[in-house]
């Protein structure tokens, strides 16, 4: 993904994989678990979590990357601030 920023990536890729792994590290840093459903499992039936406190589910985790994972196409054009000097602002005489 570092290389390629645009990497488009499925569920069972390597790049989806790590991305799971980071997301179950998230909600829990103890789990040895690898997948975001076996996490949503484990945290709400055996250690009573709110829904709130469960990682998304692998579908929503994609779609997820999806919107939200790809950087901009292109750089904003940002021009620089027209400053004056002082004489031409008046504080100088």
């Amino acid at each position: 993904m570092a290389l390629n920023p645009y990497t488009e990536i499925a569920v069972g890729t390597q790049h989806f994989q790590l991305l799971e792994r980071f997301t179950v590290i998230l909600y829990d840093k103890t789990s040895a678990l690898e997948h975001v459903d076996e996490t949503r499992k484990e945290l709400f039936c055996q250690k009573g979590k709110t829904m709130e406190a469960l990682p998304p589910t692998q579908d929503a985790l994609l779609q997820h990357y999806d919107i939200h994972g790809y950087p901009p196409r292109e750089e904003p054009q940002l021009r620089p601030p027209h400053l004056q000097t002082a004489q031409q602002s008046g504080t100088l005489a």
